[in-house]
């Protein structure tokens, strides 16, 4: 599911279809939430749940739980989101130790991507309550591993999202000295994104790219036209 705030942020909930009970009631789960039927995906997701710690399906019980996640940030109930983010995440790191198994440590990344992406979003006043670098920190840790594994796509989404998060901490108090730095840091990462985004030749991202640079260069007084055609 992609949903689009503050100028186009990607929520990773790429999960790979699993057999049996639970999996398939998550991958219904998955369904209703891309199209935004809540309501009805909430309840397959308690299912999902339910079934997955019956059948001790550690994995979808992870997915149930990341689904959760992606619910409640629909919902706009970050804090809750956040909570079943963290959770995944410790489950997934309990039960499925890191590089034992490629779907899984991609899975593991992609819920780290999520709940930095919702810890963004959070709490603005004051530096975010310091959840500024809490969410800079997952993101790093999730393009340490897109670099990794060569996923150019995975890649360009973070780095955008990265370029977000130094935009949106710079707004949020002009006055501070490093205003211009944290725009100036948003600008290089959305140009490193620029380059993985025209290398695949993805003109969804391209244009999202192009569009949260117009908006950083007006936050940062001097919007360059030509500069956004290069």
């Amino acid at each position: 599911m992609k949903k689009f705030f503050f100028s186009l942020i990607f929520l990773i909930t790429s999960i790979h279809s699993q057999p049996g009970d639970a999996g398939r009631l998550v991958d219904e789960a998955k369904a209703l939430l891309d199209n935004s039927k809540y309501k009805e995906a909430e309840k397959l997701i308690i299912r999902a749940l339910n079934t997955s710690q019956e059948e001790k399906d550690d994995f979808n019980l992870v997915r149930s739980v990341k689904l959760l996640g992606t619910l409640y940030y629909n919902y706009r109930e970050l804090e809750a989101a956040s909570s079943f983010y963290k959770l995944a995440i410790s489950l997934m790191e309990k039960h499925f130790p890191e590089n034992t198994d490629a779907t899984k440590t991609d899975e593991l990344y992609n819920i780290k991507n999520n709940l930095a992406i919702t810890l963004m979003e959070g709490d603005r006043r004051a530096a975010y309550a310091g959840k500024i670098s809490e969410a800079e920190n997952l993101f790093m840790e999730v393009f340490g591993h897109y670099q990794k594994t060569g996923n150019n796509s995975g890649l360009a989404s973070v780095l955008l999202n990265l370029a977000i998060l130094y935009r949106l901490d710079a707004v949020a108090d002009p006055d501070n000295s490093s205003y211009g730095e944290n725009l100036t840091e948003a600008l290089n990462a959305l140009g490193s994104a620029k380059n993985h985004a025209v290398s695949m030749n993805d003109p969804n991202l391209i244009a999202a790219i192009d569009f949260n640079l117009g908006v950083t260069f007006q936050s940062l007084g001097k919007l360059d036209s030509e500069r956004l055609l290069h």
